[in-house]
């Protein structure tokens, strides 16, 4: 499934008209909203009015910590069963290729930091600044089928 995560919108609507179209024709199955749609922009109504007749769902920092959760137990299972094996873009966990035993402490103990750091993100000045960045300065991974990390290919 492509997912789309739009957020800030800032009652901005010619900005929001264009990103939604943009998405729109980049196949994307779901269109979810962080939050931030209104603010100190111009339409803030209007803005409102395309969340709500597209079905845009916004999303919560509990809601996001569900669905990370969700797909941290969808590619632990992927990863178990080795399907890394015969579908590479797969999570592939050094644990399972080496049959390292992870108990459900473990597990646990990795969700609840998870948890914890997500919701620290989430409440950071860090986030806060990165919510200002133009566009322009993101840089999807998706994108890329590989990319250089200190000279190593990813």
């Amino acid at each position: 499934m492509r997912l789309a995560i739009i957020s800030d919108i800032h009652s901005n609507m010619e900005a929001f008209q264009q990103t939604l179209a943009d998405i729109k024709n980049s196949g994307v199955d779901l269109i979810v909203n962080l939050g931030d749609s209104v603010g100190y922009g111009p339409e803030p109504e209007a803005v409102i009015a395309v969340i709500q007749k597209e079905g845009i769902p916004v999303l919560d920092v509990d809601q996001i910590i569900d669905i990370t959760l969700n797909q941290m137990r969808e590619e632990f299972r992927s990863s178990r069963g080795k399907r890394y094996h015969t579908h590479p873009k797969t999570c592939a966990l050094f644990e399972h290729e080496y049959e390292v035993p992870i108990s459900d402490d473990d597990w646990k103990k990795t969700a609840d930091n998870m948890e914890l750091c997500l919701r620290n993100f989430y409440a950071s000045e860090t986030f806060e600044r990165l919510k200002e960045l133009p566009r322009k300065m993101w840089l999807e991974v998706e994108n890329f089928s590989s990319f250089n990390m200190n000279n190593t290919k990813i």
